[in-house]
């Protein structure tokens, strides 16, 4: 299954760290800016979170939303869009 992943984090440092904990997550992930990724992951989208979670403080959120298998972009290099494809 392929999950939409994105976070807030105010501190830069930490939001390096919790990228690498996004990406650690997943041996097929694509990290679409600073924080947000799209990861696949045989593990439940609760399961995901809570992994990110412990990185986050109290007044920080992150979101693992399922995608469908439809989507539409624009910008994207054509690697990306190459990821997308063969991904999606």
């Amino acid at each position: 299954m392929l999950y939409l992943t994105t976070y807030s984090c105010s501190d830069d440092g930490r939001r390096s760290r919790i990228g690498e904990v996004v990406a650690g997550l997943s041996d097929n992930s694509w990290r679409v800016r600073d924080d947000v990724w799209v990861i696949e992951s045989d593990d439940h989208a609760t399961k995901l979170r809570d992994r990110i979670r412990r990185h986050l403080q109290k007044d920080e959120r992150v979101i693992v939303a399922l995608l469908a298998g439809h989507a539409a972009w624009h910008g994207f290099d054509p690697a990306s869009e190459d990821w997308l494809l063969a991904h999606l």
